[in-house]
């Protein structure tokens, strides 16, 4: 296998934040709550909490890295119709996800390890 193609399966593989409650996209509150307070309860407080971690947390990232996150994650749009709709290249979609994901990762360990998310 190639270095490019191992690269690019690493990189799918990933997850987007690295705790076990956040393996779900950011459009998937239901899955994170489940995951985090078990399939069988009322999920409704732990959905509410994830959801506004996730809708404030988008709010501090730059324009660009904001439009990306919500077309990629939010909206389903596969990378190359992304950069069609921004009007830029496919990498440079690719560079801001990238750089949202490092962002929301330090979000959500910095709101984990001050009580506000759960572990």
């Amino acid at each position: 296998m190639s270095r490019t193609t191992t690269h690019s399966k690493y990189r799918q593989d990933k997850p987007l934040f690295p705790q076990r409650a956040w393996n779900a996209h950011l459009s998937d509150p239901d899955k994170v709550a489940s995951e985090t307070y078990g399939g069988n309860g009322d999920n409704t407080p732990a959905r509410e909490r994830y959801r506004r971690f996730a809708a404030n947390a988008i709010r501090f990232l730059p324009p660009g890295q904001q439009e990306a996150v919500r077309l990629y994650y939010l909206e389903g749009i596969k990378m190359p119709e992304a950069a069609k709709i921004l009007g830029v290249s496919r990498s440079t979609v690719s560079r801001r996800l990238a750089a949202a994901r490092k962002t929301l990762r330090e979000l959500a360990r910095f709101c984990t390890d001050s009580g506000f998310l759960p572990p």
